[in-house]
């Protein structure tokens, strides 16, 4: 009787889409053809007919397919898996995750550390039916935290919101290691099936362990594999938004020693996925003929019967056809025999450009400043963006979430470097007070990622003396190089900044309260002789004033003109 409740309730389950179909036949089915909504190309949303080839140009960059369920359909919960051939040789299902974990706590019962296992896809000996799949062994170990005092073990299906399928674990034992290479010492055992069969329901809880989660009724108990066949633990997720676990109980839980050396080994079966819209995304595809197929499974994974499909293709690009390898050979032809007018027709552009040079100057100076900041810099940020999303995400590798951090580092430096050239290049900060500006932002902004306190006094600045981008641009990498030597050997808690103009004196103090060194035992220290070198190739001059334990202070002076244009006569020349 039991073994026909607990075969019934997984039966039940393997069910779901099948009445979500026999609902949309009863009133009408719409096709699933419908589950491809989208198809984007390089941002460009494409539209087709049924059953006709969707085109996708030439060289496609980025091929997006959007897929979910049908709009008409009357199942709220659909699983799909999708294939592009024959670029995908296997069935591709994104997304979804379970998982096994050991959770520690400590005398007080507070959480200490966890060591999560998880699962996605579907196990090696999964065939799409509980009677017929094998169970895989894992074995893992695991460091108990250092002020671990009890452990439990938790099977869960919280890998995601809209995580749904079918995880089952059997016979799960945690070992104490021997320190003398004997037998390891068992610490806590999940139940047997022999435990398991004496129980009357199959969401009934065995002795010692607990179901839990936002829906607990789908931790429960099934009948898997075939030889033998065996009870175990198992959450079968139906419900996108929630989630079931399975667990110990608190008066069962292992007692453990705090940085012992722990042993966890268990069987598991699974076929994980998940009920969403989701983007599959494909770069650069190759001139050809593409067939893109969208299978519904059931909730275990197994193919429902019903698929969607959608033709495409990709066309050759015109530079690899015929005619236009013959015609670029006639334009080489012509242009040989024109050369000898063009090179005279250039001369004369060019002396007649150097005449107009002057005047075009700041505009294309302006330009310049624009192009790099409306494309290279927000290319090179959603580069940072998107290496960010992927150092975060848990699927990868420790090593791939080491080399996305690497990315973002180096891409957010890129960005920072890009912006200051943006800066230094536009005629629009080609003044006193945009100098000032820029100097707060940037003195303001080293403190912050150091975590050092600041402190700015900036005195008025006039916006109507001229500072070309070549004096601009040295004042400001003087005074970053002066703030990268606080941060990387003053040892400082809080800079004081001044920048003041007095009469035709531009000045500027970085004062630091750290460890200060010797400036005449030292004289090359903190970058003085390049902070000097800057300061004189401007005509202005750099002083410091430091003693050991006493801070040091960074000075620069330039005289400007408030009528006159810059001494080095070059205001308008770029940088």
């Amino acid at each position: 009787m039991i073994t026909r409740v607990v075969f019934k309730t997984a039966v039940l389950s393997l069910l779901w889409c099948i009445a979500g179909t026999a609902a949309e036949t009863a009133g009408g089915a719409p096709s699933i053809q419908k589950a491809i909504k989208r198809v984007e190309v390089d941002s460009r949303r494409l539209s087709w007919q049924p059953g006709g080839a969707l085109s996708l140009g030439t060289s496609p960059r980025d091929t997006v397919f959007s897929i979910g369920v049908p709009p008409d359909s009357k199942q709220t919960v659909m699983r799909f898996r999708t294939k592009l051939e024959p670029l995908d040789r296997e069935w591709q299902e994104y997304g979804g995750e379970m998982f096994m974990t050991i959770r520690f706590y400590n005398q007080a019962g507070d959480l200490v550390g966890q060591k999560v296992f998880e699962a996605h896809g579907e196990s090696a000996g999964w065939n799409g039916t509980l009677e017929h799949s094998t169970f895989t062994h894992r074995r893992e170990a695991v460091p108990a935290p250092p002020d671990a005092a009890s452990l439990w073990v938790v099977l869960s299906s919280a890998g995601g919101p809209t995580t749904v399928g079918v995880y089952i674990i059997d016979d799960v034992v945690v070992s104490r290691m021997s320190k003398t290479n004997g037998a390891p010492q068992v610490l806590l055992q999940s139940p047997t099936s022999e435990d398991l069969a004496g129980l009357s329901a199959p969401n009934q809880a065995p002795p010692g362990w607990e179901h839990d989660g936002t829906r607990p009724s789908m931790a429960r108990i099934v009948e898997a594999g075939d030889n033998p066949k065996l009870k175990a633990l198992a959450v079968l997720d139906d419900d996108p938004m929630s989630h079931a676990e399975w667990h110990n109980s608190r008066e069962s839980a292992a007692r453990v020693a705090p940085n012992e050396s722990l042993w966890v080994e268990w069987n598991e079966m699974y076929s994980i996925g998940v009920s969403m819209d989701r983007d599959l995304t494909y770069g650069r595809l190759p001139p050809g003929s593409y067939k893109f197929r969208v299978q519904e499974v059931s909730l275990l994974g197994k193919p429902t019967g019903r698929e969607a499909s959608l033709a495409v293709l990709v066309l050759l690009p015109f530079w690899r056809a015929t005619w236009f390898w013959a015609s670029l050979a006639a334009l080489a032809a012509a242009s040989s025999v024109l050369s000898a007018r063009y090179m005279a027709g250039q001369r004369m552009k060019r002396a007649m450009a150097r005449l107009e040079q002057q005047q075009a100057l700041e505009r294309e100076r302006l330009r310049i400043a624009q192009d790099i900041h409306d494309d290279l810099g927000a290319r090179v940020t959603e580069i940072s963006l998107l290496s960010g999303m992927a150092e975060k995400n848990a699927r990868f590798s420790d090593q791939a979430r080491e080399e996305f951090c690497r990315i973002t580092m180096k891409s957010r430096d890129l960005v920072a470097a890009l912006y200051e050239t943006v800066w230094a290049v536009n005629p629009e900060n080609d003044n006193l007070e945009a100098v000032g500006n820029y100097l707060r932002q940037r003195i303001n902004n080293q403190c912050t990622q150091a975590q050092l306190s600041c402190r700015l006094h900036i005195s008025p600045l006039p916006r109507d003396i001229e500072i070309s981008s070549r004096i601009r641009h040295n004042i400001s990498m003087a005074a970053r190089e002066a703030m990268h030597n606080v941060i990387k050997h003053a040892g400082a808690a809080q800079v004081t900044v001044h920048i003041s103009f007095d009469g035709n004196l531009f000045a500027v103090s970085i004062h630091d309260d750290g460890r200060g060194f010797n400036p005449s035992a030292d004289p090359t220290g903190y970058g003085l002789a390049n902070m000097n070198r800057r300061l004189e190739h401007i005509g202005g001059d750099c002083a410091i004033e430091s003693s050991p334990g006493a801070g040091a202070t960074v000075r620069f002076r330039l005289r400007v003109q408030r009528s006159d244009p810059p001494a080095n006569g070059a205001a308008s020349q770029p940088v």
